[in-house]
């Protein structure tokens, strides 16, 4: 089955079968997700890095699929790229080894492989981390403005305030409103200070 995903043609079905072997068989599935990683077709190597993501807490040696993920971060092929990073974010336990390798793509990558990287920021919320969610949220564009506002809302920390409140002043009127809204839900669910909130609005 291994050698059949390693070479074979991809199938529609590819995504859904490995994420059924990954189910049903946990640690035993890793030859055949390897398999399909190693796929000449880029549409197979996505749906293998979809289907390693989701393995990671049944995975046993993680590293030779950390290895994979990150070396095609910055595929041509958009779909890999973005699968590659969240799938890297996915397994990766150093927030060293995380922010090394997801600068060159929060910097360079395309939206979807930004996206993705930005979604890996909530495995590690740290000051650092935050801060470079911050930088391409008031960067944009908006639909990534979007993403790094609902990573803040699912951190849902007092250390998301700063990058929060710095949103309410984004030049775009989508963002504002939108980092009103995870400011009031996080408020309101006591996550956050709302006293310290306006004392940040009002620096």
């Amino acid at each position: 089955l291994a050698n059949d995903f390693r070479g074979g043609a991809f199938h529609p079905a590819a995504a859904a079968v490995l994420a059924a072997l990954v189910e049903r068989l946990g640690a035993r599935a890793t030859p055949v997700i390897g398999g399909a990683v190693s796929n000449a077709d880029a549409r197979m190597v996505g749906a293998g890095f979809d289907a390693v993501g989701r393995a990671a807490a049944v995975l046993g040696d993680k590293a030779p699929f950390v290895a994979a993920a990150r070396a095609r971060m910055r595929d041509g092929d958009v779909d890999v790229a973005a699968a590659a990073v969240a799938c890297f974010a996915a397994l990766v336990d150093d927030e060293d080894a995380f922010v090394e390798a997801i600068l060159p793509v929060l910097e360079l990558g395309g939206q979807r492989a930004v996206g993705a990287a930005l979604k890996g920021v909530a495995r590690f919320p740290s000051l650092r981390t935050l801060s470079l969610l911050e930088q391409r949220l008031m960067r944009g564009p908006s639909r990534l403005s979007l993403v790094a506002l609902q990573v803040l809302q699912d951190i849902g920390s007092d250390d998301v305030l700063p990058p929060l409140v710095g949103a309410i002043s984004h030049r775009r009127q989508r963002v504002r409103t939108e980092a009103v809204r995870v400011l009031r839900v996080l408020a309101a669910q006591g996550h956050i200070d709302m006293a310290r909130a306006i004392m940040f609005l009002l620096r």
